[in-house]
């Protein structure tokens, strides 16, 4: 599950200017690491191994869009938390495609669902800069800490674990900065209320996304059993 912010200074740009250039700049900024990761995971990570038949991508392209698009809402005041199975569906990319691509796919099937959502063009920057970065804090630790091992060996699930904590820690770092600058939230507050509850979605993260492929490689006929807390959130 993944906490995706919706406030409404986020989801439509303030029209003070001094609301508007500080977020304009988070955003160019959280794009631009979003990028800039990507193109290193590109460099450092591109003979890792993974199975990027078209098939395979096209399949989790959609499980990626449809884990965003499952959601539920939580306010916080005049801001909208949102509990989602993106991460989990995050974590389920990068144990079978390669890392390259497994950055890319969840970043598109972000952008596919804010289309369908018709999020505001200043949110949907935002959440794609966040979660480009996000990801390839996870897809990276995964893959330097797990090297040559199989996706279930212990180093694997280590870096598995490290790596989802690192998105959701990026994801809570990035909802705080964003607050701070469209609510005057103090970024400390939003820390501290809520990264016992990033830890907790982090590890539920794992497990979901984990087991799901452990189940759809040995037991396929067991794997629509591993879609109930999708049911539930709904």
């Amino acid at each position: 599950m993944t906490a995706v912010v919706d406030a409404p200074a986020v989801a439509q740009a303030p029209p003070a200017r001094r609301r508007l250039s500080p977020l304009v700049s988070l955003i160019a900024t959280v794009d631009a690491a979003g990028l800039a990761g990507a193109l290193l995971v590109g460099l450092l990570l591109r003979n890792a191994g993974g199975v990027d038949r078209l098939d395979v991508v096209l399949g989790l392209l959609v499980l990626s869009a449809v884990g965003e698009l499952t959601a539920v809402r939580l306010r916080h005041g005049e801001t909208t938390e949102e509990l989602t199975l993106f991460e989990a569906a995050v974590v389920v990319d990068a144990l079978l495609l390669s890392p390259v691509v497994a950055v890319v796919v969840p970043v598109l099937g972000l952008a596919v669902a804010s289309l369908i959502r018709r999020r505001p063009a200043v949110k949907a920057a935002f959440n794609l800069g966040t979660y480009a970065l996000s990801t390839v804090v996870l897809v990276g630790t995964f893959r330097l800490l797990a090297g040559g091992a199989s996706p279930f060996a212990a180093r694997s699930v280590l870096g598995l674990c490290l790596g989802t904590l690192g998105f959701a820690a990026v994801n809570l770092l990035c909802l705080g900065r964003v607050l701070s600058v469209v609510e005057d939230v103090p970024m400390a507050t939003v820390l501290r209320e809520n990264w016992q509850l990033s830890g907790l979605m982090a590890v539920g993260n794992v497990a979901l996304g984990a087991v799901a492929v452990a189940i759809g490689q040995s037991a396929p006929t067991l794997l629509p059993f591993t879609l109930l807390p999708a049911v539930a959130l709904m």
